[in-house]
């Protein structure tokens, strides 16, 4: 039978403020508060921040400023993760240390400024998980997959307006920039893929594929919710379509493959349906493949199938070049790394040729901003290699093992957070081989499902 969360009576501005958190978790901080995004970075880019530090006061004051972490299984894979994020941090001042003395500054930078970033950014991940945490004990899981499903409408809502935009342009982009006062949204005129709450279409395709499609693909694992949420998969075709972006499409076929395994984890006989099914799609497209991807539109088969590999395509370029100078400064600092947020130290020596002068590209503008300060890894994964070196990566797989453990034990307790996880995790590799995770508090909220605690788990 499955169990249930630690639900307990909070005040009603405790719960009004998680509720706000979780109905927000997409959207980027308003116009009027940009100055925390200026302080604060990329720790500030979602409105979110300033809920996450609310929430976490309004729990502290009201416990007399006293945590409380048990012996739980969960509170013991939370305690690993926050010493994890602190070992990291402090490998990085090690390596400041060693790069401001070795090398001395760049840019006018000292090591230390070039390290401040990210370490402010993985002091939030604990943050964030730990305040995610706390709302499963605000909020009854119901009521989070209520508010969480009210998120998944607003944004395949806001999909087809930008749908209408983009097709029609004229007054529904008036419209569109009139109601958006606190220019959350991104109706710029020079917006052409459908880009939701971002900037770009692949930021759409990271909120679909990492949050929305796991959430819907759960339900279909819920006998209750299989008709609604099938309805609204199939209507998230065209926006997805509208997004014309290869890392979107990625995003869904990585969701879907999650989607799968948890399928081939389940009976024998829903493992024999994937296994022939499996069998029978391979065999249609090897002999009907060239046919198939054909009667796809020249845009959408490009995105699919050409641009991942083209070397003239100047978003293709932009994304492979991190891949090279994350490997190399790893090359330089294998054991521990070179210092998470000090990559820039490497960027320009081993900045690829082939990179230059590729057009549409703008992998430019960031080899002149690296002349003139310290940049980072650019991507979340790769830059965990090149930061933290091989003891780095060690201590990352403990903390995923303890998460790999704590799925286990969620299996029979929490069908809601066990599948939306495992769907997510396909997707989530993507998006960190692609972008940066901070102050993404949309994605941390998936990445910390297997953090959070249920009914009986104290001891």
């Amino acid at each position: 039978m499955e169990g249930s969360y630690i639900y307990t009576d909070t005040s009603s501005v405790e719960r009004g403020i998680a509720k706000l958190y979780l109905f927000l978790l997409p959207v980027r901080m308003i116009s009027p508060l940009l100055g925390f995004a200026e302080l604060f970075h990329g720790a500030a880019l979602y409105f979110d921040f300033l809920l996450n530090i609310l929430g976490i006061a309004v729990y502290l004051v009201g416990h007399r400023f006293v945590l409380k972490i048990s012996n739980s299984n969960s509170d013991r894979a939370f305690k690993t993760f926050g010493l994890t994020v602190c070992l990291l941090n402090l490998m990085s001042l090690v390596m400041a240390i060693i790069t401001q003395i070795t090398r001395g500054s760049y840019a006018g930078e000292t090591a230390f400024s070039g390290i401040l970033g990210m370490e402010i950014y993985f002091f939030q991940y604990v943050l964030m998980i730990a305040y995610n945490r706390r709302i499963f004990h605000v909020l009854s899981e119901d009521e989070i997959k209520r508010v969480l499903s009210g998120v998944c409408w607003c944004l395949l809502i806001l999909g087809y307006y930008q749908i209408l935009v983009l097709t029609f342009e004229g007054v529904f982009r008036s419209i569109l920039n009139a109601v958006d006062v606190f220019h959350i949204l991104w109706p710029e005129t020079t917006m052409w893929k459908l880009s939701l709450t971002g900037k770009e279409g692949a930021d759409a395709g990271n909120m679909f594929g990492i949050f929305v499609l796991p959430f819907l693909l759960g339900q279909l694992l819920d006998e209750r919710k299989k008709g609604k949420a099938l309805v609204q998969i199939l209507l998230w075709i065209p926006p997805l379509v509208m997004m014309k972006s290869t890392s979107a499409y990625l995003m869904v076929l990585a969701s879907v493959f999650g989607f799968l395994m948890c399928l081939y984890s389940g009976n024998t006989r829903k493992r024999l349906f994937i296994f022939c099914g499996g069998l029978l799609i391979i065999a249609l497209l090897l002999i009907f493949g060239d046919t198939l991807v054909n009667l796809l539109p020249t845009d959408i088969r490009y995105l699919i199938f050409g641009k991942a590999l083209d070397f003239t395509n100047g978003s293709t370029v932009a994304r492979l070049v991190p891949f090279v100078t994350n490997w190399n400064a790893f090359l330089q600092e294998p054991i521990i790394g070179v210092g998470n947020g000090l990559q820039g130290y490497y960027y320009i020596e081993f900045f690829p040729e082939w990179a230059r002068n590729v057009a549409g590209s703008d992998v430019m503008n960031f080899y002149n901003t690296a002349k003139n300060e310290i940049i980072n890894g650019g991507l979340f994964l790769p830059g965990l290699l090149s930061g933290y070196g091989i003891v780095g990566i060690g201590l990352i797989i403990h903390v995923i093992h303890s998460m790999k453990s704590r799925l286990y034990q969620m299996r029979d307790t929490s069908t809601f957070a066990y599948n939306f996880f495992r769907i997510a995790v396909p997707a989530i590799i993507v998006c960190g081989l692609q972008t940066e995770f901070s102050g993404n508090y949309l994605i941390w909220f998936v990445i910390g499902l297997p953090f959070i605690e249920y009914e009986g788990e104290r001891e």
